[in-house]
């Protein structure tokens, strides 16, 4: 039994798109973790709701000049790394499945760059063309992953001719076959993107997503048969746990932005009483708990300072 075990768990880790994950997820770690400090150092120290910002009163002795231009310069750093982290992913996961098969990576990476966003562009009669922001975000990151990885298999479908032999070096392959075996695939990859792009824009243009979203909202709440509801969570929470948002959350409020401000309000002032969001009092402290739990792993010790015999 455990000998199968093993067996299974060798046989899933050897998997291309299982190893093409752990590489790319890999590289893209440093990215996530420079972007997810730029959005904490933006709330606490230099947004109005902030910790940091109320206790050492930084709004009194900066300049409200460089707090504008310090909240904008780490959006900005937020902007470019965790909030474009599909298309980094899909870039890395077509050139590691490119190096995976002895292809030069060089060009799948850049063409699973460029179908990841391609992916992304929509087109509304008001705004013009621009960029769905959800689709090149950490929350489709499984997507992007799907993406490269796709791409980077089209490419050793397609491009088989100038395979890499083991050491050879890149600029030894002669640029103009290299040339003739890519322009076949990537074609195809466009031509696919396109299409698919289209689709999507089509789905936007009528809100099928959201109406979609909406049903499955109805479904989950009101008089709906146990196993139908059932069945919804289980549909929803795979959803969620594949970073896509389903309509059933089972943390409701606790991650808004009422909560955040809530919790630092408290923490300023050693008590939930006066929150800038005015809740039900026992409602108001569990938030508070469950929301700094979540966020910083050491719910007890906020827990017992500011909600006391309610827990």
């Amino acid at each position: 039994m455990i000998d199968a075990i093993v067996k299974r768990t060798v046989r899933y880790r050897q998997h291309s798109f299982i190893r093409v994950v752990r590489r790319t997820l890999a590289v893209i770690f440093p990215l996530a973790l420079i972007g997810i400090i730029a959005q904490v150092l933006f709330i606490v120290f230099f947004s109005n709701d902030g910790y940091l910002y109320n206790v050492l009163s930084i709004g009194d002795w900066v300049p409200k000049v460089v707090l504008t231009k310090a909240q904008y310069s780490l959006l900005a750093l937020s902007q470019v790394t965790i909030e474009m982290l599909t298309v980094y992913a899909a870039y890395g996961a077509a050139r590691y499945t490119a190096q995976l098969y002895q292809i030069d990576d060089q060009v799948p990476g850049i063409t699973g760059l460029v179908t990841s966003l391609l992916l992304s562009v929509r087109y509304t009669p008001n705004r013009g063309v621009s960029f769905d922001q959800d689709m090149m975000s950490y929350g489709s990151l499984l997507g992007g992953l799907l993406v490269g990885y796709l791409v980077g298999q089209i490419f050793r479908w397609l491009g088989k001719k100038n395979r890499l032999k083991p050491g050879q070096p890149i600029h030894t392959v002669d640029i103009e076959e290299q040339v003739a075996a890519y322009t076949r695939p990537i074609l195809v990859i466009m031509l696919g993107a396109l299409a698919i792009n289209f689709v999507l824009n089509l789905v936007s243009y009528y809100s099928s997503y959201t109406q979609a979203a909406a049903l499955m909202q109805s479904l989950s709440s009101g008089n709906t048969p146990f196993w139908l509801e059932l069945l919804m969570v289980c549909l929803t929470t795979l959803l969620e746990w594949l970073g896509i948002s389903g309509s059933y959350n089972f943390q409701l409020g606790t991650d808004s932005t009422e909560a955040m401000a809530n919790l630092n309000y408290a923490l300023a002032h050693h008590t939930a009483y006066g929150v800038p969001v005015p809740l039900p009092w026992l409602f108001s402290l569990q938030l508070l708990c469950q929301f700094w739990g979540n966020r910083a792993r050491v719910g007890p010790v906020t827990c017992n300072g500011n909600c006391g015999p309610q827990l």
